[in-house]
């Protein structure tokens, strides 16, 4: 089989087992955004109602700019304090699905905006109406923006904040994952893993558990826990693997612990998902070196290069920081240690 063929053949296994899930942060059911309790909207104001009930539709549908055009629409037609408040906090939340979206897509630039915007309406949303529920629900909302911004100290002060306001469902669960998350990404992973247990011994719902076995997977992994992680991965994958598909960082991690298992076919797998779902993503590159680097050990060394020479000339490369790969070339920087080395058949 030649270079071009593995290589297509695979990527064809990818968009048969995938769907095309919409990408999201580990919230687990991350509960819409509500409008206003026994708060009719007055005569005249009627829109204001079917807007709001329009973009929550097409948040359901993963339409965040639709869904941002009728929140905003909304707000600027809302008729007393309780339907601002919801609609400001809707609006809020539609820049943040934007931004996550962007963030798995690799729009660095457009991120950013759309999370700052979503800030700003959860700060004003917290001075306008600090009691109201859009404003503690906000809380939550604003951890993750700070999370998107990398500004991890902020985003575990306002989820902690949320975790005390939000204690009761259906917040509970997720302001817990969104808890979780920051400690992932800001490599605490010991916190991270005792919250994801937390959940999951808290009789979660389904997606709320997928989002939580996944992640202390990945936890694991950090902690270099390998035969844990690996088996939290293979045991999540048989119940939820499209919920996996929602999130290339976790399919990376999934690849890296199928790789120190040998267990190669679940690498390739996961490794392609990142790159066939995810091609502007920041693992993208990395993970077609690592599918280069799965050939290689099974003495595979054309397919290997073949995968390699991808990787160095991807156009949006990963920045390498994860793999510790170096920036001249696809082989394992030396002073990496987080991924233990594999036995070279090179």
């Amino acid at each position: 089989m030649n270079c071009r063929f593995r290589y297509s053949a695979a990527i064809l296994f990818v968009l048969v087992i995938g769907s095309n899930a919409d990408a999201s942060l580990l919230v687990g059911s991350d509960p819409l955004p509500e409008a206003p309790k026994n708060v009719p909207v007055l005569e005249g104001a009627e829109r204001v109602g079917a807007d709001f009930a329009a973009g929550r539709r097409a948040m359901q549908e993963h339409l965040y700019h639709e869904a941002l055009a009728h929140f905003s629409s909304a707000l600027n037609a809302a008729p007393n304090r309780e339907w601002t408040a919801a609609a400001r906090g809707a609006t809020g939340d539609a820049h943040l699905a934007i931004a996550v979206r962007e963030r798995m897509e690799g729009q660095r630039e457009s991120q950013r905006r759309h999370a700052v915007k979503a800030s700003e309406f959860y700060r004003l949303l917290r001075q306008r109406d600090p009691e109201s529920v859009p404003a503690k629900r906000g809380l939550w909302k604003m951890g993750q923006a700070m999370m998107i911004l990398r500004m991890h100290l902020e985003a575990e002060g306002w989820l902690e904040h949320a975790a005390s306001e939000l204690s009761s469902d259906p917040y509970r669960i997720p302001v817990q994952l969104a808890r979780a998350q920051n400690y992932l990404e800001w490599e605490n992973f010991q916190a991270a893993e005792t919250i994801f247990g937390q959940v999951m011994d808290s009789g979660a719902g389904e997606m709320d558990m997928a989002d939580a076995v996944f992640g202390a997977a990945t936890a694991l992994h950090g902690l270099k826990e390998y035969r844990r992680a690996y088996a939290y991965f293979t045991g999540g994958v048989k119940q939820w693997s499209n919920r996996l598909l929602r999130h290339p960082r976790l399919l990376f991690a999934f690849g890296e612990a199928a790789l120190v298992a040998q267990d190669y076919s679940r690498a390739r797998w996961a490794y392609l998902s990142v790159y066939n779902r995810y091609p502007n993503s920041e693992h993208a590159a990395a993970a077609l070196a690592r599918i280069g680097d799965t050939y290689r050990f099974q003495d595979e060394l054309r397919a290997a290069a073949c995968f390699y020479q991808q990787a160095i000339t991807y156009p949006k490369r990963s920045d390498g920081r994860l793999l510790g790969l170096d920036r001249k070339s696809t082989r394992l920087n030396s002073s990496h240690t987080d991924i233990p080395r594999m036995p070279s058949s090179a």
